[in-house]
């Protein structure tokens, strides 16, 4: 029972979103359930994720954190090979780990065999549809599991990113505000809600108050790790210095 307390508040912290804050915690969690018991797969398999999830948004791009990724996935597919959180985490390290496309869809084809509304491999099948190209699917994959759960903050973020990328910009900006309003410390949704209305709109104004909602949030924490993979902290940046010389122009022509 301790084990399986330690695994659900490793859940809570992984559904806050990508800081890094966050992944520690996480982490954290997901490894003292595995040392109280060795053969829980679910805490193994959500082990693997957040090893996974370090080295996929430059946390931590050691390769021994990929070779741990995979070593605690591959345990729990051996301990549950029924289990579709096993082949979840293992379709996670074929795509996060190493970019392989079709082993990682077969990996989450057989967790969605197993649990057709299994959250893990809906997301992970949405993740690869979107490396392809193909918006829709991706779409519909991470809304459904979206939908399954509803509290889970990265998964507003992700329905979002998929709707921009679908053309689909009022969805995204309130999927966005969605993410924000249920992990309001984590900084990527604030980011891409701002650049939305720049890109979409060319709303100066609004994507302004995006940004004065997050710098009243104590102590949000910095986008330093995510940056690398998806340029979220040079576009805040952009859309600030962009924010900042629309305003000083209009200052400078009301006093002339």
């Amino acid at each position: 029972m301790q084990a399986y307390d330690l695994y659900l508040r490793g859940r809570e912290f992984a559904g806050r979103g990508t800081s890094k804050s966050d992944l520690d915690g996480a982490e954290l969690m997901y490894q003292a359930a595995v040392d109280r018991d060795p053969r829980f797969a679910q805490a193994l398999a959500g082990l693997s994720r957040m090893h996974l999830a370090m080295y996929w948004f430059y946390y931590d791009r050691n390769p021994e954190r990929l070779a741990r990724a995979r070593a605690a996935a591959e345990r729990a597919v051996e301990l549950r090979p029924d289990l579709a959180a096993s082949h979840a985490a293992l379709g996670w390290y074929f795509y996060w780990g190493r970019l392989e496309f079709p082993a990682a869809l077969s990996e989450f084809a057989a967790a969605l065999t197993i649990e057709p509304n299994n959250g893990d491999a809906l997301l992970g099948m949405s993740a690869v549809r979107r490396g392809q190209g193909r918006w829709t699917e991706a779409v519909d994959a991470v809304s459904k599991a979206a939908e399954l759960d509803p509290n889970n903050a990265q998964l507003r973020f992700e329905v979002g990113f998929c709707l921009v990328l679908a053309s689909r910009y009022s969805e995204a900006d309130r999927a966005f505000g969605q993410a924000i309003a249920l992990s309001p410390r984590w900084a990527a949704p604030y980011s891409e809600k701002a650049r939305l209305q720049i890109d979409r709109y060319g709303d100066l104004e609004r994507s302004q108050a995006v940004l004065d909602d997050a710098g009243r949030v104590p102590a949000l924490p910095t986008m330093t790790g995510i940056s690398q993979r998806r340029g979220w902290s040079s576009r805040w940046r952009a859309v600030t210095t962009q924010v900042r010389s629309s305003n000083s122009a209009r200052k400078r022509e009301t006093a002339t």
